[in-house]
């Protein structure tokens, strides 16, 4: 209690996604704790004692550094608290309960695969068995110009919804109608469907366990 929260934004991966404006904001971190952040000093140590994305101390500061994506990272905090603290960032980011009943199947290629040809496998499999109808969603949309990707979307019946150029808040946004979301492991398709309360399938066993741990208190 009494800790003051300061916030680093990292964007030196592929996605670089950048921070909504939309979210409460923390204080600016001196320049030796973003030194420390970026030269990743809390990770390394995480990783040595296998303390997973447990807070790590280092020069009478606590650091946070993960995804946030299990059991682990939320099980010790009160059901209220997660309870008031999903509400808050569903209301800082504008996101109502789901309402369409369309199936959207996510598709996230490009970071998730080593070369085009393993992504457009993925991508083949996942749409076979993709229900008739369905709308479809990817960070990689020039990949469903491939012939034999356009000629199985074209005989289901799928709908591609375009998010080329879009924030990722409004992107989660468009992901929240949806009453169902089929994902394979993307952290805007868990975000959005914990938020909205939306259903979500993913075959990534700590994700999905962590998906319904939350929404317990959702």
């Amino acid at each position: 209690m009494g800790s003051i929260l300061k916030e680093i934004h990292d964007l030196r991966y592929p996605h670089a996604l950048s921070r909504s404006e939309l979210l409460a904001r923390g204080k600016k971190p001196t320049l030796w704790q973003a030194f420390v952040s970026a030269a990743r000093i809390p990770k390394v140590i995480q990783r040595t004692f296998a303390s997973n994305e447990k807070p790590v101390c280092f020069g009478r500061t606590f650091y946070l550094d993960g995804y946030f994506q299990s059991v682990e990272s939320y099980k010790m905090f009160a059901s209220k608290d997660l309870t008031r603290h999903l509400h808050i960032l569903a209301n800082e980011l504008l996101i109502g309960p789901a309402n369409l009943d369309v199936c959207l199947v996510h598709l996230r290629v490009g970071d998730f695969f080593s070369d085009i040809s393993t992504a457009k496998m993925h991508v083949l499999e996942r749409l076979k068995s993709t229900p008739t109808g369905s709308h479809i969603m990817t960070n990689d949309e020039s990949l469903l110009n491939d012939p034999d990707i356009a000629t199985l979307m074209e005989f289901h019946a799928l709908k591609l919804v375009t998010t080329i150029g879009m924030p990722a808040e409004d992107v989660l946004r468009i992901m929240a109608r949806y009453r169902r979301i089929e994902s394979n492991g993307s952290t805007l398709t868990f975000w959005s469907s914990l938020l909205s309360g939306s259903e979500l399938l993913v075959n990534d066993k700590i994700l999905y366990e962590c998906y319904n741990f939350l929404k317990k208190h959702r």
